[in-house]
């Protein structure tokens, strides 16, 4: 178990973390961020990600990372999904299950966030 200094070092880091990627991002618009998505990227993102609100909940029930899925990619799918939400336009909820699953597995790649036992 973390000590309160342990989970509030945890949640700076995140923090600062979700700070630099709005940084790098910010004076581009979605569709921008998405056109630098490589085809081989987008297909290991499909494969992670599923298809609709049914296939971001079976990866959350079965968290796997695909191999060759670059961190850099995570980030970008992170800052769609999260100006996404922002907009209101997850109306079902897809881009928020997403966003927590894009969290997590950039998480276990840098082990940026700590989770409690």
């Amino acid at each position: 178990m973390f000590s309160w200094f342990g989970r509030l070092a945890s949640r700076l880091r995140w923090f600062i973390w979700q700070r630099q990627i709005r940084q790098r991002f910010r004076h581009m618009s979605q569709s921008d961020i998405a056109n630098r998505i490589e085809p081989s990227q987008r297909e290991l993102l499909r494969e992670f990600f599923g298809r609709s609100l049914q296939g971001a909940r079976h990866r959350e029930e079965n968290f796997t990372i695909p191999v060759g899925l670059k961190r850099l990619t995570l980030e970008q799918y992170y800052e769609i999904a999260r100006r996404t939400i922002r907009a209101g336009k997850d109306i079902q909820g897809v881009q928020r299950i997403r966003l927590r699953l894009a969290e997590r597995a950039l998480g276990q790649l840098d082990n940026v966030f700590e989770t409690e036992s």
